[in-house]
């Protein structure tokens, strides 16, 4: 896998992500926190939006970094790329068993996926 393909798939994922969470922030709030009522639906909702700005703002810089030149960067901007994704991973992970969260299997797959992908990508770079 390319370096292109590998951030371009990341880039969309975390663009599909950030759509979702500036569209529909109460209805993703709702399937995770399914006893939520009243001012911790708002808080969520607040959250969803702010997170989406911030997971645009990821999609926007691996987007416009697909074009990196030099081997060396390229494996440096994968494996940050890679660990980034693959905390997030974790951590959702993490969440969904002790914290129990809800519905949070699509999340484990996309960022397991894209963090997949950077570092497939990155051991194809010479």
């Amino acid at each position: 896998m390319s370096v292109k393909v590998a951030l371009s798939i990341c880039s969309a994922i975390t663009f599909l992500v950030a759509v979702a969470f500036m569209t529909m922030p109460e209805h993703i709030t709702m399937n995770e926190f399914v006893a939520a009522e009243g001012y911790a639906v708002d808080v969520g909702v607040t959250m969803r939006y702010l997170l989406g700005g911030v997971i645009f703002s990821v999609s926007c810089i691996l987007f416009y970094s697909r074009k990196i030149d030099g081997a060396n960067n390229q494996r440096s901007l994968l494996l940050g790329a890679g660990i980034g994704f693959a905390a997030v991973c974790i951590t959702i992970i993490c969440v969904t068993l002790f914290r129990e969260l809800a519905s949070s299997i699509p999340p484990i797959i996309a960022t397991g996926l894209c963090s997949f992908a950077c570092f497939l990508a990155r051991n194809k770079v010479r």
